[in-house]
């Protein structure tokens, strides 16, 4: 892996809540979500996982080209009401940032590829004089393919210090919640889970 130390990483806790559905991303779904209020962003990727981790509640990516993160499950909460229509389970992960390539990290051909397209809404909050950068949390909409399996998710997840977690996900609830609920769709705590979870679903079906 690389001469580890002399390297620097970036260390975060974040708090998630994601959602797939199997199928093509709705149009109405998509409609839905550029209606919503806050700063837009948007983003086409490959994303590359070790499946075996995901089997295990770790997700092990190479990001792009040159980023890898590690999630570790901290902690989760199940069957919680974010918004109308949408009941999730809260997931705690640490993650771990390092920029190097795949080959250190040993993929190989038994990886697998995420096509993602994603379209996100940050909502921030003030984090203090004390901390040098945002506070918030991002709503994500993505429509993402693994193989021949096509699907999309929804999801929010926080950023910032780890002692404004809770703030920073009520940011996102309460931009979730300002938007109207999304026409003829409701999403329950089986189809709440992270990227691991999605993709031990695809491999073991």
């Amino acid at each position: 892996m690389g001469d580890m130390a002399e390297r620097s990483y970036g260390v975060l806790l974040t708090r998630e809540v994601r959602w797939f559905v199997f199928g093509r991303l709705p149009d109405e779904v998509e409609t839905w979500f550029a209606a919503m209020e806050g700063e837009m962003l948007a983003e086409q990727r490959i994303d590359s996982y070790v499946p075996q981790y995901a089997r295990r509640d770790i997700g092990l990516k190479l990001r792009g080209a040159d980023t890898i993160d590690i999630k570790f499950l901290a902690d989760r909460r199940e069957g919680l009401e974010i918004a109308t229509g949408l009941v999730g389970n809260v997931e705690d992960w640490l993650k771990v940032s390092d920029a190097a390539t795949g080959e250190e990290y040993g993929f190989d051909a038994d990886s697998v590829d995420v096509t993602k397209h994603l379209t996100e809404r940050r909502y921030l909050i003030a984090a203090g004089s004390d901390f040098d950068g945002e506070a918030g949390c991002k709503i994500e909409l993505g429509a993402i393919r693994l193989g021949a399996v096509e699907a999309w998710t929804l999801c929010l997840e926080t950023f910032g210090p780890v002692g404004m977690l809770a703030e920073c996900f009520s940011a996102g609830v309460d931009g979730l919640r300002s938007a109207s609920p999304i026409p003829g769709v409701r999403l329950s705590p089986e189809k709440s889970f992270g990227y691991p979870g999605f993709i031990s679903r695809v491999l073991d079906d």
